[in-house]
């Protein structure tokens, strides 16, 4: 499935935002059938247009404002808009507000932690206060286990070999996925964008880190 939220065209002098949802038709079709245990029985949907190859448009809802996140869970997307975080329903349609958060003083972040879990940060409703993440399913239930929290706002988050890898201004911190205790904090200047394989690579404005475990 892909999920891409892009600005409409004026309406009555209103700017609308759109978010279309495309399937893979063969995935779909191969899936169905044996599909079981899922949130939300499977639909079928007409095409609203002609289909791109493989992948048709299967949903288009209008968004209230701008998403500043969006990341897939299970058949939902949870979208992260200018002050709160919603869960929409790729299969239906619903959409079911997670929790509100003042954008004045932290910037929103949802991360993938499973296929069914996602780690969704709140900003704090005060300066001063610290950004606190939790686990949150694809039903939008808050997962019992510890959260993790954070002085400054991360901008990017992974699930690394049982462990959080976060990447803040200038450095990457590694965390205990239970507890959220600090494992590592490694300075890195200028540190741009996340991604984790074998190992967590960072990117910089004129560098590419790999944090290589000691031996």
């Amino acid at each position: 499935r892909v999920a891409a939220v892009c600005e409409a065209p004026r309406i009555n002098n209103v700017h609308a935002h759109l978010l279309y949802i495309f399937e893979d038709r063969l995935g779909d079709e191969r899936c169905s059938a044996g599909r079981t245990g899922e949130d939300e029985p499977a639909v079928h949907v007409d095409d609203p247009q002609p289909p791109c190859g493989q992948y048709s448009l299967v949903r288009e809802l209008m968004l209230p404002v701008a998403a500043s996140a969006l990341e897939w869970c299970g058949h939902h997307v949870c979208v992260a808009h200018r002050s709160e975080y919603v869960l929409i329903s790729s299969k239906s349609g619903a959409v079911r507000e997670l929790f509100a958060f003042q954008p004045e003083h932290g910037r929103p972040l949802v991360a993938p932690m499973t296929g069914r879990e996602l780690l969704v940060v709140r900003p704090p409703e005060s300066g001063g206060e610290r950004h606190l993440g939790v686990f949150v399913d694809s039903r939008g239930r808050v997962s019992a286990r510890s959260t993790v929290s954070w002085r400054s706002a991360p901008f990017a988050a992974r699930r690394w070999r049982g462990q959080l890898a976060c990447l803040l201004r200038h450095r990457l911190e590694l965390l205990e996925e239970e507890g959220g205790c600090s494992v590592a904090s490694v300075p890195i200047p200028g540190c741009s964008s996340l991604a984790c394989g074998d190992v967590p690579l960072v990117a910089c404005v004129d560098a590419l880190y790999a944090l290589v475990p000691a031996a």
